[in-house]
């Protein structure tokens, strides 16, 4: 017995050290970027070197590889014959491409990441407004690291977009009846910042939402946390910020409709308006006004799903479920019909201060 537990303890320190060795002759690319220029894939590969500060401490740092080929295959080959070390895609996390090759060849990339057997699709796939290879302009950051961060705290940060890993988008992808969408970024004055999000039609990129239209979507896939959306005061003098902490929505097929209901409940952060919020009948009017304010948002952003011919609520599957048929362009003739019960929480609320008393 005793000698069996020294060869297994045995075999532990050795499999420890072999791992050790192999990471360190490897280049493990954390972020991939895809640009398109003269009918060529331009590829950057972002690689996370570890390399001595000093003895007691490492700094991680990034080195940048770049490539380009006919396809997607050819140009990934050519990027990483240019990697210091043997390339590994096992740690990486973020694909971004550019919004013009969304639009191209997108089922492409798609179809060649889902097939490499030596990625996982645990990643971040985003969509850039600019040439995506600008994100790694910074060097002295870890782009992939900023980005997989942003996307995982975006559910607390407003919630702009989805923060769904490349499996999630596969299954929206290949799911009947429903499409999916994509988180887009950009590059603000050196900053790394969620633009909207980009709705898919079948494989192709149709429209980037604004970030408005996107929380507004979040609302309506029931995907809501920390939503903020300001309006006008109802008499147009002032502003008022709602910030919805929770909703709850229920969509069904009734004939040729689509009721869609939803039950939100929001905060006051902001408020300029000069009515009295101690007053109950200020609550019942304002409950009353920004729901129909929500309403009409959200009919614009069905319009804008139909216009694109982006079924991301799932209605075709909705339809589906409930006749047992499904045609691909059936949901387009569904008429919507939003109803929504808004309740402002007076805890939420904030006095103004008279700092002289």
């Amino acid at each position: 017995m005793k000698r069996i537990l020294i060869i297994v303890l045995s075999l532990l320190v050795l499999t420890g050290c072999y791992d050790y060795v192999e990471l360190n002759e490897l280049s493990i690319i954390t972020m991939i970027t895809i640009d398109k220029s003269d009918n060529k894939y331009n590829i950057s590969f972002e690689i996370l070197n570890d390399e001595k500060e000093n003895e007691d401490k490492s700094k991680m740092k990034s080195t940048i590889v770049t490539g380009s080929g006919n396809s997607i295959a050819q140009a990934i080959a050519n990027t990483t014959k240019s990697t210091p070390k043997r390339s590994y895609f096992g740690h990486l996390k973020v694909l971004a491409i550019s919004k013009e090759v969304a639009r191209d060849d997108l089922k492409e990339i798609i179809d060649y990441f889902l097939r490499s057997p030596s990625i996982r699709n645990e990643f971040y796939l985003v969509i850039t407004e600019k040439n995506s290879s600008l994100l790694l302009a910074n060097r002295q950051l870890v782009v992939s690291d900023v980005i997989s961060s942003m996307l995982k705290e975006n559910k607390y940060n407003h919630n702009i977009t989805s923060n769904n890993i490349f499996e999630d988008i596969l299954i929206d992808i290949f799911e009947k009846g429903k499409d999916a969408t994509i988180p887009v970024i950009d590059n603000n004055e050196d900053e790394i910042v969620i633009s909207g999000t980009a709705l898919l039609s079948d494989l192709k990129m149709t429209k980037i939402l604004s970030p408005k239209d996107s929380s507004i979507l979040n609302i309506l896939i029931n995907d809501s946390s920390n939503n903020l959306f300001t309006y006008k005061c109802p008499n147009n003098n002032g502003n008022i910020s709602l910030s919805i902490f929770d909703s709850q929505n229920n969509i069904q097929i009734e004939k040729n409709n689509v009721i869609i209901e939803l039950k939100i409940k929001a905060e006051i952060e902001e408020y300029n308006c000069k009515k009295n919020l101690k007053e109950s009948s200020t609550f019942k009017e304002y409950n009353r006004y920004y729901a129909k304010q929500i309403e009409k948002d959200m009919k614009k952003l069905y319009s804008n799903l139909k216009a694109n011919n982006a079924d991301t609520l799932g209605i075709g599957r909705l339809i589906y479920i409930k006749k047992r048929k499904y045609k691909r362009n059936d949901w387009l003739s569904y008429k919507p019909i939003i109803k929504v019960n808004l309740k402002i929480n007076k805890e939420g609320l904030i006095y103004e201060v008279n700092n002289g008393n």
